[in-house]
């Protein structure tokens, strides 16, 4: 049936039109007029040419290989919309034509491409066509804007609104260095088109994820990422997003909006849902005690109590309100019903209740949003529909909106991807990322498809970017500009160019010019650009100048003094302005500068660890660098199952160091560790169900078997000052020690426990003995030798062997002992220690003193069986042992083995 009557509809720039598309548009046009302004690359009738298929069935017919190539390579589905187009009009159309003339290059191919005519035969080349090779995404962008400036340059008249940027595949690399690399080019202005409103504002990123929240689990990265995102957290101006992810840790917050999404599971009590974190956080708000220890039954269900502090209330109030109001509005929405308007004022509500723009592209997102939502109504036919597909509507919705970016189209170089029907005329043209791969392969066919071969109005995968790249060249009114990366960015190997390049080399050389010509191959450091092309380059131009300014200061002044000759010059009250005027960073050799205090204060687990791996101990204290917790706490999203080696240290150490103070036998500590586990299961950080009283009966047996040969009142020394929250036996001044280079330094921090006769207990949940349980027991014994405590017997090693390892060791002098710490101290703060020297490889080389060092840090590196993979810096493979490591193994652990053989 012919469609209803209407007003006259007029379709504006499709060069293409899917077959299904250009029927309809013929049927619409049966009962109104249509009046469609297309886009072709020729003037003549170019879709009466047939394909090899037609060919064979109407021989007479003229063939499509008679068109100029560009057609032939990047056109064929221009004929097919053309032939659509003339079909359903009758062949009714009038043209619309510019002749480019004949004066470059570019302007020869574009004519004869609009008069299907035969190039004419090779010529010489110009400016008007120029193919730039780089050896980086970067340096494409420096190429790109450098030869702006030229074209600038040499053309008063022209503006940067007359000039076009394409990019090949994905804007997503662009966006992150246009920016920058124009800033650095003298701030060329540009207007990043068509980018999708939620890379313009992120508040379109967090209604995208409310919307999403009724069809998850409620798991902790759901929430936290939209309660932590700056549109709904610019809400609550005083709160903290690090102690709300605290927050949800302490609570034990994994997922589920309640217990009963727990029902059916392992999980036996109302653990890790948001229901009984939000219980937890109103009892501990008004809970007069502050032990975290005591639970709370509240309606037949035990509760742990988070105890807050007075400050911290208002800040968990908001976090427990809001994830309480996310979790009610998303239970409602999975089980609510309505129209398209119901569900548009139900969106409406959520942008007003949750999102906060705080920038001017969020006052726009924000807007457009709304806008669209509200156009959700014009769609509803009265049907009510469930939340899963009304999510679905009004997520296709929001992904087609796009925004701009940068300065407005009027005052910048247009940046757009490589899109068919994207594309628009400007005197200069570049188009990027035509490297290989910018061209995708011929996409297979749907195995739905049952069709021999493809029909009018069908493209292929390929297609779609030839096609554009065709309407780029002829969108270029003056000049056309392509360029690619030629340089594999790891191995640095050449790489080729896109089809695209190389079918139009063949275009060029079939009767343009020599295209060879026409490539600008750039090198990797600007500065090393030939001087033609230097000369044009804004930025090399600027290094250069800046270059001659520094050769000037330094033939004047002479050369820049040594910045450690500087800091040794200077006091410390001189240095800081010097610091900040010339950017003279601190000096790693050292714990600190020459002019700081005589006194350097280490702590005792960092000189210890300096013994298991001098580089991460050395990178983490005197350099800085700070271990990446993973997985982060807001990304948590399952309970935990089982403790990790440190947890299960910990818990082992507090129960059986706890017992051992009690006076408890076996079954005290069994019944300590249960209370234990009990209590940490209600706070969410312990494994509960079958995995709790698994992971309980197997630490009550090795409790019983410490409990069976270790008795005694253990001691803990602490030397300077100690946690809040550690139990000590004594607190005693800071070790002092005497550094060779005449500093001092102080030793601070914790012991392990110690019981008398035996020596330090050193708790673990390993299976055997290795080298750092022994490099730990023989500094413990220090230790206590430099505390004067006389030390007798060595230290005990508990773990999960068949018998607790007991080790003794000769005694030690407390003289001796401080002489050795001071050596050691003086090493760990008093040089570099970028070389692999780990524990485990230094034990081996006492053991057996003629192995071979490099082998056999390189089967532990392989193994990762080497102290040097765990750390800041992570594993290091590339480093060696240093020419002295056998030296610098007997000065650190020549008394650990002195030490063992006299026990």
């Amino acid at each position: 049936a012919s469609p209803a009557p209407r007003a006259p509809l007029v379709v504006v720039g499709p060069s293409y039109l899917p077959r299904g598309l250009g029927e309809a548009l013929a049927w619409l046009a049966e009962s109104s007029e249509t009046l469609v302004y297309a886009l072709s690359p020729t003037r003549g009738y170019w879709e009466d040419m047939a394909s090899a298929a037609e060919q064979r069935r109407y021989p007479d017919t003229p063939s499509a290989q008679l068109a100029p190539l560009p057609l032939r390579l990047w056109g064929r589905p221009c004929r097919d919309t053309a032939r659509l187009f003339g079909q359903a009009s009758g062949y009714d159309h009038l043209e619309a034509y510019r002749s480019p003339g004949d004066h470059t290059v570019l302007a020869r191919l574009q004519s004869d491409i609009l008069e299907l005519a035969k190039a004419p035969g090779p010529g010489p080349g110009d400016d008007s066509i120029r193919i730039h090779v780089c050896p980086s995404s970067e340096r494409e962008l420096e190429a790109i804007g450098d030869d702006i400036w030229e074209q600038l340059d040499a053309n008063p008249e022209l503006r940067c609104s007359e000039i076009a940027l394409y990019v090949a595949g994905s804007l997503d690399e662009v966006q992150a260095t246009i920016g920058p690399v124009f800033h650095r080019l003298g701030g060329l202005p540009y207007h990043l088109a068509s980018v999708p409103l939620s890379a313009d504002s992120r508040l379109v990123e967090a209604f995208e994820a409310l919307v999403e929240l009724p069809l998850g689990s409620f798991t902790r990265p759901e929430l936290l990422g939209i309660m932590l995102h700056p549109a709904v957290l610019a809400r609550f101006p005083e709160a903290r997003p690090e102690a709300w992810v605290e927050l949800a840790d302490q609570l034990g917050i994994v997922r589920g909006a309640s217990q009963q999404d727990n029902q059916g599971t392992y999980i036996e009590g109302d653990l890790f849902n948001w229901d009984q974190g939000a219980r937890r956080l109103a009892i501990g708000a008004v809970w007069s005690e502050h032990d975290t220890r005591t639970t709370l039954d509240l309606a037949d269900r035990q509760y742990r109590p988070l105890a807050l502090d007075q400050g911290a209330v208002a800040e968990a109030a908001q976090f427990g309100l809001l994830s309480r109001s996310l979790v009610a509005d998303a239970e409602r929405a999975r089980d609510h019903r309505a129209t398209l308007s119901g569900w548009s004022a139900w969106f409406e509500a959520l942008v007003h209740a949750y999102l906060e723009p705080t920038s001017v592209p969020d006052q726009r997102a924000r807007a457009r949003l709304l806008q669209v939502i509200g156009e959700l109504a014009d769609l509803d036919d009265g049907t009510e529909l469930g939340y899963k597909l009304a999510a679905a509507v009004v997520r296709r919705q929001v992904a087609g909106l796009t925004a701009s970016r940068g300065e407005l189209g009027a005052d910048g170089v247009m940046v757009a991807p490589l899109e068919l029907g994207h594309v628009i005329p400007a005197k200069l043209v570049y188009i990027a990322g035509l490297g290989d791969g910018a061209v995708p392969a011929s996409g297979r066919r749907s195995p739905l498809d049952a069709r021999q071969s493809s029909a009018i109005g069908d493209m292929e995968p390929t297609e779609r970017i030839r096609v554009a790249f065709l309407e780029a060249l002829l969108a270029a009114r003056s000049a056309l500009r392509l360029s690619y990366v030629g340089r594999d960015p790891k191995s640095g190997e050449s790489r080729a160019p896109s089809a695209l390049i190389s079918e139009l080399d063949s275009v060029l050389s079939s009767g343009y010019c020599d295209p060879s010509g026409l490539r600008v191959s750039h090198p990797l450091r600007p500065w090393d650009e030939p001087e033609a092309t230097r000369s044009r380059s804004l930025a090399t131009r600027r290094r250069a100048a800046l270059s001659q300014v520094r050769a000037g200061l330094v033939s004047t002044l002479g050369e820049a003094p040594d910045p450690t000759l500087v800091r040794r010059a200077l006091d410390r009250e001189s240095l800081a302005p010097v610091r900040s005027a010339v950017g003279l960073v601190h000096q790693v050799d050292g714990v600190a500068d020459e002019t700081a205090d005589d006194v350097i204060e280490v702590p005792i687990s960092v000189l210890r660890r300096f013994l298991e791996s001098p580089l991460q101990a050395w990178s983490g204290y005197v350099v800085g660098i700070s271990a990446i917790d993973e997985p982060a706490d807001r990304e948590l999203s399952d309970e935990p199952l089982a403790l990790d080696a440190l947890a299960l240290s910990s818990l082992l150490r507090e129960v059986f160091i706890g017992g051992l103070r009690a006076g408890d036998d076996a079954d005290g500590m069994v019944e300590r560790l249960r209370s234990r586990i009990a209590i940490d299961e209600l706070g969410g950080s312990f494994p509960t169900g079958l995995f709790a009283r698994t992971i309980e009966s197997d630490l009550a047996e090795l409790l019983t078997r410490w409990s069976s040969t270790i008795r005694g009142t253990p001691e803990v020394l602490s030397f300077g000052r100690a946690r809040e929250s550690a139990v000590v036996s004594e607190l005693l001044p800071p070790i002092e020690l005497e550094l060779q280079s005449g500093r001092r330094a102080q030793l601070v921090g914790v012991t392990q426990p110690r019981v008398e006769e035996i020596g330090a207990l050193l708790i673990t949940p390993s299976k055997k003995m290795s080298a750092k349980h022994r490099v730990r027991g023989f500094f413990e014994h220090v230790l206590s030798a430099a505390a004067d405590r006389e030390p007798r017997g060595g230290y005990a090693l508990l773990g999960r062997m068949a018998e607790t390892k007991q080790v003794r060791l000769a005694n030690l002098d407390g003289a001796r002992a401080r002489d050795y710490l001071a050596t050691l101290t003086g090493h760990l703060v008093g040089g570099r220690h970028d070389y692999a020297l780990p524990c485990e490889l230094a034990v081996a080389a006492l053991d057996k003193p003629d192995v071979d060092l490099g082998r056999l840090l390189q089967s532990l590196t392989t193994r990762r069986a080497s102290s040097d993979s765990f750390g800041p810096l992570g594993p290091q493979p590339g480093l060696a042992v240093p020419d002295h490591g056998r030296q610098l193994i007997e000065s650190r652990f020549g008394l650990l083995r002195e030490l063992e053989a006299g026990g």
